[in-house]
């Protein structure tokens, strides 16, 4: 049964607008991409001037289909750290919960959401992060971690700071064809300890809910953002606002943009001979990760539980 999800009202603009540009460079810097950056004679010290002096004409035209795909994924596991997505993340674990006729421990205290996938630099030490996965067993054959990590998306890592022992949930990203996430074709060539689906679909109403499909008996949890809501829209201005630097370079006019969006322009701008690192950092310093967290850490805002299984 579908359930919309009410979202949460942005109150920190400049947190929201630097997670939105961080996710982009983080998806250009690590994701493997056709003319990536990692191509470079000094990656992983690159600037965005050693990029666009090597990449073809009106390259990133072609390229953005790809990065609203990939780099939603990236924006994903940034938003879902914050407290603005804590909704999305209440929901997907009392989905799962119930599907899975499963219960989280009140032991588990912490989550934090990591990219996975053999795509992406950001998973090489993804296994380290983990002990177990969740569901314990599908079908006849338990997990193979190194596999189920090399082919999702992303990893919901689930932890109890008092033993020390934590619980990986995989999932998968669309951010194209959301579409996709209801038809056994997409299924079929997944893990099957790939137990939930983040989508962009169309619709006009600019609604986010989640929704169960049923493949082969096994539940998939799919969280559907439509086309017109505000985060996919406002990442999808992130990548047109790149675009035309990259086409016009840096010295090129924007028109009428608001404060916030304005300023991490103006930051790029400015430092477009500058290591990209350097400007990831910059947009770390603004994103508002979970008050629940510290640095690495995300305390779930409710307590259900998961390690029920562990023993069954």
């Amino acid at each position: 049964m579908r359930t919309y999800l009410k979202s949460s009202i942005i109150t920190g603009h400049k947190s929201y607008w630097a997670t939105h540009f961080c996710s982009f460079f983080e998806c250009l810097h690590y994701h493997t991409l056709e003319n990536s950056p990692n191509k470079l004679r000094n990656y992983p010290n690159w600037s965005l001037s050693d990029y666009r002096g090597h990449i073809p004409n009106n390259f990133f035209c072609f390229l953005k289909r790809w990065v609203q795909n990939w780099g939603f994924q990236y924006f994903m596991a940034n938003y879902l750290n914050q407290k603005v997505g804590d909704y999305i993340v209440d929901e997907l674990l009392g989905k799962l919960s119930y599907e899975f006729g499963a219960t989280f421990s009140r032991d588990l205290d912490k989550y934090w959401f990591y990219v996975s996938g053999v795509d992406s630099k950001l998973s090489d030490d993804l296994s380290g992060r983990f002990d177990s996965i969740f569901p314990k067993k599908v079908g006849l054959l338990p997990p193979d971690m190194s596999k189920v990590t090399r082919n999702s998306d992303l990893c919901l890592v689930l932890k109890n700071t008092k033993e020390d022992v934590n619980i990986g949930i995989f999932g998968e990203v669309e951010g194209n064809k959301g579409y996709k996430l209801t038809t056994d074709t997409f299924w079929h060539n997944k893990s099957d300890y790939c137990v939930f689906a983040i989508g962009v679909d169309k619709g006009s109403n600019k609604e986010c809910y989640i929704d169960v499909y049923d493949y082969n008996g096994a539940p998939k949890v799919n969280i559907i953002f439509e086309a017109e809501h505000h985060v996919v829209k406002d990442f999808h201005r992130v990548l047109g606002a790149m675009e035309n630097l990259f086409h016009n370079g840096p010295k090129t006019h924007f028109d009428s943009l608001d404060e916030e969006f304005g300023f991490f322009i103006n930051h790029i701008k400015m430092n477009w001979d500058q290591p990209v690192n350097d400007i990831v950092d910059f947009f770390y310093k603004f994103i508002d990760y979970n008050d629940y967290i510290g640095k690495v850490d995300g305390t779930l805002p409710f307590m259900s539980s998961m390690q029920a299984d562990e023993t069954s």
